[in-house]
């Protein structure tokens, strides 16, 4: 008898033993892949090679491993994707160069040559090559804040000539730091286009266009203040969504409401434009954008 319960003793001891080492050979793998399934959930995609082997779980793992790989792939495309989308829709946003702008700069050099032989045709077609060539470099550049003034400045030039001298253009900048900030080519030309045709020409007396630079936390803003014609607030709330308001004068055929678009696609919804009128006053258009230095 002492000899059996030695031997059934034993027996208990050895299955409880394997019954430990069983559930942890099997435990062990099934927590893993639990673990794993956890970095899934928080969205981490990447494969795990340790958690595929030979029997049932191992199946399950290589097969979580294939959807991760699979997941990833299609995020990866999609982003891609949105990216492409992003860039062509900016890109066909800005390639809408309005050629009559260059014919009708064209007519005014051969006026300005019949009429007279003055220092006046060099300074024009000098800041005509320059605006050509910031034009053909792209759109989605982003350039400094000095770089985007000294364009505008090509841009006044040739606009104070064509319409002899309509009206005159101050910048103020706060801080000498704001120089150095990053801002998309070619933002503030629609704007000083739409207060020289929409503001100021329309009122017939000579005006004044003011820019502004400054900076709140990490926002830069830009405005530009024309005292024209001004705006009911009727008109005001439908600026930013009507696409009628461009004419073949302009330079760009993209209006204000694709300007605003252009911002939000690529510093985010947030950011763009506002604006604020006072009919016979003043018109303020202001641009957003994060503060880049």
């Amino acid at each position: 008898m002492e000899t059996i319960a030695i031997i059934f003793f034993y027996c208990i001891v050895i299955g409880l033993a394997l019954s430990f080492l069983i559930s942890r050979q099997l435990g062990r793998p099934i927590l893993h892949l639990i673990d794993h399934l956890g970095l899934v959930a928080q969205g981490d995609f990447t494969s795990d090679p340790s958690i595929e082997s030979n029997d049932e779980i191992g199946t399950i793992g290589r097969q979580i491993n294939q959807m991760s790989s699979q997941i990833n792939t299609l995020m990866e495309t999609r982003i891609q994707g949105e990216k492409e989308k992003k860039d062509l829709e900016i890109k066909m946003l800005q390639a809408q160069i309005n050629p009559h702008f260059l014919y009708n700069t064209l007519d005014s050099i051969k006026w300005i040559a019949t009429m007279q032989r003055n220092s006046g045709i060099v300074q024009m077609v000098t800041s005509l090559s320059s605006l050509l060539k910031n034009m053909a470099k792209g759109f989605n550049e982003k350039v400094t804040l000095t770089q985007e003034l000294d364009f505008l400045r090509d841009y006044v030039v040739i606009e104070k000539v064509r319409y002899l001298e309509l009206f005159d253009l101050q910048i103020q900048v706060d801080k000498p730091s704001l120089y150095d900030a990053k801002i998309i080519k070619l933002t503030l030309q629609p704007l000083v286009e739409n207060a020289i045709f929409n503001g100021i020409e329309p009122s017939g007396r000579p005006g004044l266009i003011e820019i502004r630079a400054w900076a709140e936390e990490d926002i830069l803003k830009v405005s530009v203040t024309d005292n024209g014609i001004g705006m009911a607030q009727e008109q005001v709330d439908r600026l930013l969504t009507d696409t009628s308001r461009v004419t073949k004068s302009t330079m760009s055929g993209i209006g204000l409401p694709n300007v605003d678009r252009r911002f939000k696609l690529v510093y985010g919804e947030e950011y763009g434009l506002t604006i604020e009128s006072q009919l016979d006053c003043f018109t303020r258009i202001t641009v957003a954008l994060p503060l880049e230095v």
